[in-house]
């Protein structure tokens, strides 16, 4: 089943304002209000702006961006917490 960033949002395993990673190059970006990113002076969604920041003409954001897990400072994909959305909350 398909989860929208948004979700991760509305159910608090993102926040409004904080940080994320991009893999490579390594670009830090903050989470907005609709559900958007923004760094450098470009804002778009975890995919679009991961193509820009790397230079490619697509990007799974899923698996570039990356979220600071505050309990042990390590970082990992956010896709970790989609796959947490649907064991939590998805049949």
């Amino acid at each position: 089943k398909r989860i929208a960033f948004k979700t991760l949002l509305k159910h608090a395993l993102l926040e409004v304002g904080q940080g994320l990673v991009l893999d490579e190059p390594e670009t830090n970006a903050t989470i907005l209000a609709n559900g958007k990113l923004q760094s450098n002076g470009y804002i778009g969604s975890i995919h679009q702006l991961g193509a820009k920041l790397k230079g490619t003409p697509s990007c799974n954001g899923w698996v570039h961006w990356h979220y600071e897990d505050e309990q042990t400072g390590k970082r990992y994909p956010i896709d970790n917490l989609r796959k947490q959305f649907r064991a939590e909350f998805t049949d």
